[in-house]
């Protein structure tokens, strides 16, 4: 089974996030995708997020009609904050997966070769960056590069949407919209 592992904030989930794993699922051939909204990234605080089990719920949502997409809540449902190595090798045993495919962005993967266990994320996984505008990346061995279809749209740039009142229904699926109004997040 060849599996896709996205992990990240989602904060919201919005549909350059979803277009991006369909488009990775068909050009990889992979037979899923799952996705893991994680607690705390390394490099975002809480209080600059809206509680994990909001963003949780809403990725659920997000993904829920896609039979590819899988979510793992485990590092949400503990409440710690865990490595990416630790994340891909759960999965990897829950799963049984015969190839394992991490995927980042391209901000991400400027980074990648100071992430904790980032040789052995390599050993045991492939990754794929997916490019983002404004982003060059020096790929590592084991890295793949896909200029993934461009959304003009970021989770900031939904938050700030939201916060100054303005229509975000284009950029996010219409069930996490609907889940934000109702729960009145990102105010």
């Amino acid at each position: 089974m060849k599996i896709g592992v996205y992990c990240g904030s989602f904060n919201p989930i919005h549909n350059g996030h979803i277009n991006v794993a369909k488009w990775i699922l068909e050009k990889e051939k992979l037979d899923k995708i799952i996705w893991v909204p994680l607690y705390k990234p390394f490099h975002k605080s809480l209080e600059e997020l809206e509680a994990p089990e909001y963003r949780l719920e809403m990725v659920k949502l997000a993904v829920k009609d896609n039979k590819q997409f899988e979510v793992f809540d485990k590092e949400i449902v503990s409440k710690e904050v865990r490595d990416t190595l630790d994340i891909i090798e759960d999965i990897n045993n829950e799963y049984g997966v015969n190839e394992l495919y991490t995927i980042i962005g391209g901000d991400a993967a400027e980074s990648f070769h100071l992430w904790q266990n980032h040789n052995k994320i390599l050993e045991i996984s492939n990754v794929i960056v997916y490019s983002r505008r404004g982003h060059s990346v020096d790929l590592l061995p084991k890295m793949k590069l896909l200029k993934a279809p461009y959304l003009d749209v970021s989770a900031t740039e939904i938050r700030n949407k939201l916060e100054n009142k303005y229509s975000i229904e284009q950029l996010i699926p219409r069930e996490v919209y609907n889940y934000i109004i109702e729960k009145n997040l990102y105010k």
